[in-house]
């Protein structure tokens, strides 16, 4: 009472500036690669985050400091706990810290790093997708995916983005994000603001590459858990998108659509930077300024019984976000639902038919 006390926790050298890369593992945090020390960790006291006191004799839940050691110069990318150890990922190999051997915990007299995997990795963080860790490596192309090799008792990998390599040569990803329900897929953006998607199922030996544009580019990308109308939870997906609009560069917010199956063409939504409307019959609608200038379609829903849906004829938005569909035939007398935005192109291959010998 009566003052206010201040203290300060130097790790390590305070010239080598603060860290960068954050992680728990064992119950401690974990604060890695200062700005001028970028091989350096610092581990606190299992169970108490803030806490990184040594003791004058060392005891085993003194803090730890340690600095990975190798033949060249590394920067600490992420960190990953795992059962077997806390994974560190730099820019030039990756190594397994842990306390001599694959699940026991580290202390300031048993803490050892091997090296596993020599291809680096880049500053984007590990997708953890069940026991598989997938990363991108240093140069920032190629997307690999590591499991412990129980057998070899180190962490190996294999090039997961080899079988579609048109989609990686000459560009590199950005930032990605995992929705795991419903579907397993890895959404990344492409330095050229083309979205890739991976659908990543290993247990069922499938590993399948996709790619998107949109009138504009993808910027960011991000997955929130949400519970949808139908009371199931899912990983949405939502993206910072820049586009040109009405003359201006404007960036949105957009959330990736829900595919409920089964799907009609009146809840189905067939465009981008789309908005919907939903309610009392209606011919007129407000709200689409986001649009403004710009050439849209989409779905519309009539009054009957039962409701028919139609696609839009395609027609520029006013500035100000209002436009009236033509009246429907009769009976109907509005639309019960309006799905709107920017047209776009689905383009589908087919691959070559196996017909069997002959």
């Amino acid at each position: 009472n009566g003052g206010a006390s201040t203290a300060t926790s130097t790790l390590g050298s305070p010239s080598a500036g603060n860290p960068t890369v954050p992680a728990f593992y064992d119950q401690r945090l974990v604060l890695a690669g200062p700005v001028a020390s970028p091989q350096q960790f610092n581990m606190s006291q299992p169970g108490a985050q803030y806490n990184f006191d040594v003791s004058t004799i060392s005891q085993p839940d003194d803090a730890i400091q340690g600095t990975l050691v190798s033949g060249q110069l590394s920067t600490i990318q992420s960190l990953v706990a795992q059962p077997q150890g806390l994974m560190v990922f730099s820019d030039n190999l990756a190594w397994l810290i842990n306390g001599g051997s694959p699940g026991i915990g580290v202390g300031p007299a048993q803490i050892v790093a091997n090296p596993q995997a020599y291809n680096g990795a880049n500053f984007m963080p590990p997708i953890i997708a069940n026991d598989h860790m997938l990363y991108v490596q240093s140069k920032g192309s190629i997307v690999r995916d590591s499991i412990f090799n129980w057998s070899k008792q180190v962490y190996s990998g294999t090039d997961i983005s080899t079988i579609s390599s048109h989609l990686f040569y000459g560009y590199t990803l950005h930032e990605w994000a995992w929705a795991e329900e419903p579907y397993k897929v890895l959404w990344a953006v492409r330095s050229d603001g083309t979205l890739l998607s991976l659908t990543f199922l290993p247990e069922q030996e499938l590993v399948a590459w996709t790619h998107g544009d949109t009138s504009g580019a993808f910027q960011s990308v991000a997955t929130v858990t949400e519970t949808i109308s139908s009371g199931v939870a899912v990983d949405a997906i939502y993206f910072i998108v820049q586009r040109e609009i009405n003359g201006s560069t404007v960036q949105y917010v957009e959330r990736l659509a829900d595919i409920p199956s089964p799907q009609t063409l009146a809840n189905s939504w067939q465009v981008d930077a789309g908005i919907t409307y939903s309610g009392a019959a209606a011919l007129t609608f407000l709200g689409a300024q986001h649009l403004a200038g710009e050439t849209v379609t989409g779905i519309a829903v009539t009054d009957t019984d039962p409701p028919t849906a139609a696609k839009i004829t395609p027609f520029t938005m006013a500035a100000n976000g209002s436009f009236t569909l033509p009246t429907p035939a009769s009976p109907a007398t509005g639309y019960i639902g309006v799905t709107l935005g920017l047209a776009f192109t689905c383009q589908l291959k087919t691959v070559a038919l196996d017909a069997g010998d002959p």
